[in-house]
């Protein structure tokens, strides 16, 4: 998921930092809140959690219905901000275009 957005990258750096549920008028049934480098115990199958130490949310898999003994797999998403390259042809004073993205990251 991405939004392109014309603004300062100050004003979007703040939302690389911030829980992207608070963004949310309802959170899901299934966020269990903000945790500090969470244990899979703590956030259980199939919930979601923000990770307050890095500021990811994380997901955690719940493969109880379809794998028999498959081991837990927690999966991690932050906001990025993004930049437009810089283009030589851009005539002076117009805009920078930056944007933020929910993107899955590697552990």
């Amino acid at each position: 998921m991405q939004a392109k957005l014309s603004s300062s990258s100050e004003d979007l750096t703040l939302l690389t930092e911030e829980n992207p549920f608070n963004l949310l008028k309802v959170k899901p049934a299934n966020y269990v809140g903000e945790l500090y480098s969470p244990s899979a115990e703590e956030i259980g199958k199939g919930n979601w959690c923000f990770d307050r130490a890095d500021k990811s949310l994380i997901y955690l898999l719940n493969h109880e219905n379809a794998f028999k003994n498959s081991p837990m797999k927690m999966l991690r998403f932050k906001v990025e901000l993004r930049r437009l390259p810089q283009n030589p042809a851009k005539p002076p004073g117009a805009p920078e275009f930056y944007g933020v993205a929910f993107e899955q990251v590697s552990d």
